[in-house]
């Protein structure tokens, strides 16, 4: 297997980085998920908790707060189900946005485009051991980005409504000129 090193910017690099953008764009729409939903059933107090976090920490405290929410059963049955599947969608676009990535050649010779990424982890892995190295082909990429837009469309779709926020009261209008 030949790899492109640690070139900054490899020829013929354009499909993967259109499609690692697309993978991190996309998810910002998750990541918003986590505020929106925090607001929803926690109020503002839930969304300064969660400020500064990571994805992670923040949807542990949106699925905390499901728990306690007065929403039926199944409603919170399939959105613990959206929740988690973004937890898991999180877990592969970490990898991709946060690991190093190396180009490689899998399946032919060095040259042209590289036909896959790998995704190292340096924290499990074992120093001087045959390491197994996830890998990932362009199209496995764009298959997650349509997940990723299919989970934050998901999420949108079952953020809570009817629910009077915690702190309702924060959003009065105190002002004298009411109604004018």
């Amino acid at each position: 297997m030949k790899y492109a090193g640690h070139e900054v910017n490899p020829l013929n690099n354009d499909a993967w980085s259109k499609a690692i953008g697309d993978l991190v764009i996309n998810f910002g729409a998750v990541e918003f998920m986590t505020h929106l939903w925090a607001h929803r059933l926690g109020g503002y107090a839930a969304v300064r908790a969660i400020q500064g976090k990571l994805f992670l920490p923040r949807q542990k405290a949106v699925l905390a707060l499901l728990e306690q929410s007065p929403l039926e059963a199944p409603t919170k049955a399939e959105a613990r189900d959206a929740w988690e599947t973004a937890g898991r969608l999180a877990k592969f676009r970490n990898q991709i946005a946060h690991g190093p990535i190396v180009l490689a050649w899998k399946n032919r010779d060095a040259g042209g485009p590289p036909d896959v990424i790998a995704t190292l982890d340096f924290k499990n892995m074992t120093l001087g051991a045959q390491n197994n190295v996830p890998f990932a082909t362009i199209d496995s990429v764009r298959a997650k980005v349509e997940e990723v837009f299919k989970a934050a469309e998901r999420l949108s779709a079952l953020v809570p409504v009817g629910l009077p926020p915690p702190d309702a009261g924060l959003m009065q209008d105190t002002s004298d000129n009411k109604g004018s």
